[in-house]
């Protein structure tokens, strides 16, 4: 008889236990009906964007080993909810261990060109359900943003949090003037308006003993940022650039005028920026694309971007004048390397794919998905009024006297089961989780992710790379290599 492992995930945040056993369940049907011996399961209760699963890890290394011949899964994004790397990922299991992954629910033949067509367009699908979730949570953040509340992180010199209730009782944080550094902001932008030079301002500080928030002497770069801040004319941009590239100015940043008492005045700052638009100095900005992601392959460091007219990435250690060997490559020569790899090698076939025919299939399991999620759902709110009822007579218990220390213990498991039970309702009962697609969808979907490549866009393509690479390694003789995401 043939033989298989089969593997299971949940999201912790999401779904329950009783999920696990039910994606096993799957699997142990398809199993018995193709004279298929289980051997082995593995589950794991993580995030579909986690990077590190101990239980897939293990599930490869047995893989490799060649100790069955099949792996099992309710469904493919079970691998990946992460998009296409999830393909890319099940591509290279397949090829490097010879095991072949089955979807039990999609008994889709993953050994044929448009199965495997399909496969990637149902894991981007998949990708795109969380990006949508991500949507949410930013739209949700920006409504925070426009009442004014403070998002979160360290505020500005100058600026200080300050704890308020809002309409329902809860405590949010907004932004107040800090009486004692806000006299060095406004001497900041005085000293600018009246012509004096960023360098000078340094000196100037340096001179007087004047530090910033850590103690330490100012930099041209912080007075540059402080000189650029709207905040101190009481207005609050949300949104205005990502995370690694605070600079850029987005064109759907949500700013928010008088939010916040000013600390300067408009006449003053609309001085300094008139000077500002006479070319005067300021940092200069390059987008490291891969920054965070590219690694020395000789001692694991980071490579850090390095100079000002020919850029490159460099190892940290080195940089950092410890004792090891010098790896460097030029920035152009790495992050094209990258977008190239990410377009003929994760993607290469996408572009010849029917997606008419790829939208009939993925909705017709569409449909099955939706009948076998309606019997789930049913199930569930039989457990969940089964649990509430025992909850009901542990309160009965206690009413009638029974000793609260016999209790507190099964009290803490129903809760625990309750409320896993209803995080696996809400998740499956979500309105926004889109299972019937057209071809259209399907081909823009996959036209986004080209066109970011295309764009010569910095945030596009910094926010593309950094959703489909987990890893770039330069070695000393300037080998490149890239491993893919495979949450």
């Amino acid at each position: 008889m043939r033989k298989a492992a089969a593997y299971a995930r949940v999201s912790t945040l999401h779904q329950s236990d009783l999920s696990l056993v039910g994606q096993f369940e799957e699997c142990d049907r398809y199993a018995e009906s193709n004279e298929i011996e289980i051997v082995a399961y593995f589950a794991d209760k993580e995030t579909g964007k986690v990077n590190r699963r101990e239980q897939l890890d293990e599930l490869i290394d047995h893989a490799n080993r060649r100790e069955f011949e099949y792996i099992l899964v309710d469904d493919f994004d079970r691998f990946s909810r992460a998009g296409a790397r999830g393909e890319v990922f099940i591509q290279d299991l397949e090829e490097k261990t010879g095991v072949r992954v089955i979807a039990v629910r999609d008994l889709v033949d993953t050994s044929t060109y448009m199965g495997k067509v399909y496969r990637g367009m149902k894991l981007i699908l998949s990708g795109a359900e969380r990006d949508r979730i991500v949507e949410k949570t930013k739209v949700r953040m920006k409504n925070y943003a426009s009442m004014g509340y403070w998002m979160g992180g360290n505020p500005p010199y100058g600026l200080k949090t300050i704890e308020v209730k809002d309409k329902e009782g809860k405590t949010r944080k907004v932004l107040g003037v800090d009486e004692k550094e806000a006299p060095v902001v406004h001497e900041i932008f005085a000293l600018y308006a009246q012509g004096k030079s960023i360098n000078f301002i340094c000196e100037f500080f340096t001179d007087r003993k004047i530090v910033n928030r850590k103690g330490k002497p100012w930099s041209k770069t912080a007075i540059w940022d402080i000189l650029h801040n709207e905040k101190y004319i009481g207005s609050i941009v949300y949104g205005k650039g990502s995370k690694r590239y605070h600079h850029i100015n987005r064109k759907d940043a949500l700013v928010l005028e008088n939010a916040i008492d000013a600390i300067i005045s408009r006449e003053l700052w609309d001085k300094v920026h008139e000077r500002f638009s006479k070319r005067s100095w300021s940092p200069r900005v390059h987008f490291y694309l891969l920054t965070g992601i590219i690694k020395c392959g000789d001692c694991g460091a980071s490579l850090v971007g390095n100079g000002s007219k020919k850029t490159s990435y460099v190892c940290s250690a080195w940089k950092n004048h410890k004792p090891v060997r010098y790896v460097g490559i030029a920035k152009s020569k790495v992050e094209k390397f990258v977008i190239d790899y990410i377009r003929h090698e994760m993607f290469g076939d996408m572009d010849n794919a029917d997606y008419e025919e790829i939208a009939r299939e993925m909705n017709k399991r569409a449909a099955r998905e939706d009948k076998i999620r309606g019997k789930r759902i049913e199930y569930l709110k039989k457990k969940l009024f089964e649990v509430q009822s025992q909850e009901a007579n542990l309160v009965e218990a206690i009413k009638n006297g029974v000793e609260m220390l016999l209790l507190k213990e099964e009290s803490a498991r129903i809760k625990e089961k309750r409320e896993s039970i209803q995080n696996e309702l809400n998740y499956l009962e979500n309105p926004d989780k889109q299972h019937f697609v057209t071809a259209q969808e399907l081909k823009d979907k996959w036209d986004t992710i080209k066109n970011n490549l295309d764009s010569g866009d910095c945030y596009r393509l910094d926010e593309t790379i950094h959703n489909l690479i987990e890893r770039v390694d330069v070695f000393p003789d300037g080998y490149i290599r890239v491993t893919e995401s495979n949450s």
